[in-house]
């Protein structure tokens, strides 16, 4: 759905069809996600300073730092400050959250604009 080719995540070791409790390559936070990166790119013969990379995390920042095309998206608070700095382009997706109180909001705003609009015609009624 989102077009991606392909990802990368940690490995666990198997030796004779049986996990052995080991990686299997580098663990991908951090440093280890540059180290996986920089192995698929040399497999594949990708440069990294023409990749993008996305991420929402400060734990992210040796991934970032590693492509030509870093952007952060929702980032946390460490990341945005980083970002901003940096040069950084910054993506803020639409949260349920904002939507929510947004919803509210209206639906305050409309109840209170209902019930003024009945006290109004109340007290017409009543002079």
């Amino acid at each position: 759905m989102l077009g991606f080719d392909g990802g990368l995540g940690s490995r666990s070791e198997v030796v004779d069809g049986i996990y052995t409790g080991r990686a299997a390559g580098p663990f991908n936070y951090r440093e280890g996600k540059v180290a996986s990166m920089e192995i698929v790119a040399a497999e594949l013969g990708l440069a990294l300073a023409d990749s993008w990379a996305y991420s929402d995390s400060e734990s992210d920042l040796p991934m970032l730092r590693a492509v030509g095309h870093p952007v952060v998206v929702n980032p946390d608070a460490a990341l945005r400050a980083i970002a901003i700095g940096e040069g950084w382009e910054i993506i803020e997706l639409d949260h349920l959250r904002s939507r929510l109180k947004l919803a509210f909001a209206l639906a305050g705003g409309a109840a209170g604009a209902a019930l003024a609009a009945t006290i109004a015609r109340a007290r017409s009624a009543n002079e």
